[in-house]
């Protein structure tokens, strides 16, 4: 990836060299670009694992002479922007074969537990016999 930088001033006059200080948020590595010009491009390698989304790149200005901290500034890409929700160089499914899978596997459930349901909705109770009433004395 090719990016591009501009380097203004507003108050003093632009310095005879800067450095870039370049970096990624993917794997954390960092590099340096000693510039003569105030305007120019470099290139920044995207590795071969990076995600797919945004990729972000940061990028930090110094003063060589003095290594003061002169700005900062970062950008955000898009990685294989191609791509949609489903990424396709993977083999796998689409959304419908998935959707369709689903509701075979919930159906089969259902084949299978709707008898056991039946079974025991249909079952009749036992009908509870009422206490025996109490034995009376024998008369006298």
């Amino acid at each position: 990836m090719t990016v591009h930088y501009t380097i203004d001033v507003y108050v003093q006059e632009h310095l005879p060299a800067y450095l870039l200080e370049v970096g990624n948020w993917y794997d954390s590595t960092t590099f340096f670009v000693s510039v003569t010009e105030p305007e120019g491009t470099f290139t920044v390698e995207i590795p071969d694992d990076a995600p797919n989304g945004e990729f972000g790149i940061w990028a930090d200005l110094y003063d060589p002479l003095t290594d003061d901290h002169l700005w900062s500034d970062n950008t955000k890409v898009v990685v294989n922007s191609q791509l949609s929700g489903w990424d396709k160089s993977v083999g796998g499914m689409s959304a419908s074969d998935f959707t369709i899978l689903v509701l075979i596997v919930i159906m089969i459930l259902l084949l299978i537990v709707m008898p056991f349901l039946k079974a025991k909705m249909g079952a009749k109770k036992e009908e509870a016999t009422p206490p025996a009433p109490p034995a009376e004395p024998p008369k006298a």
